[in-house]
């Protein structure tokens, strides 16, 4: 819900995407309250005025798929998932590197959460396969959500 927190708990996803690509390493940065910014009625935290300007010039270029809930849960291959429809709003894993990677996808490389390392590797291990499908899942949740935005703001996995 927009009104629970920030998104991903408070990761700074511009600090997230930077690291990623000057290291290839993953590793979360809380942001705070004093750099905010808001996108489609959500709060996104920023470690800093620098990280939260660039977010705010280009804010697509540093959005998580699904929201940030889990990309293994929206493939519909997660046995964790009701059936039907076999996909669902899964937890991510907000302070780890577990909860995240990126992955190429039709020449774009874009941001993924997860809920721990296992579903990770599961999706990592096809991801052409499972973008996919988490794709044209998406859409469905949206409107199920009546939302055209759904961002995580409260379902996270402390034990990752």
């Amino acid at each position: 819900s927009t009104s629970s927190g920030p998104v991903a708990d408070g990761v700074d996803f511009v600090e997230l995407r930077s690291d990623y690509d000057r290291t290839g390493n993953i590793m979360p940065k809380m942001g705070s309250s004093s750099n905010s910014a808001q996108y489609g009625g959500y709060t996104f935290y920023f470690v800093n005025s620098t990280t939260k300007a660039s977010f705010s010039a280009n804010p697509d270029m540093y959005m998580p798929s699904y929201g940030c809930y889990c990309a293994w849960a929206m493939t519909g291959f997660d046995g964790a998932c009701p059936k039907p429809p076999g996909y669902c709003l899964g937890p991510l894993c907000d302070a780890s590197s577990n909860g995240y990677a990126f992955l190429p996808y039709n020449g774009t490389t874009r941001l993924f959460c997860f809920l721990k390392e296992q579903p990770k590797q599961q999706f990592s291990s096809d991801p052409d396969k499972y973008i996919a499908a988490a794709d044209a899942n998406w859409p469905n949740e949206l409107e199920s959500e009546n939302a055209q935005y759904c961002f995580n703001t409260d379902y996270f996995n402390s034990n990752c």
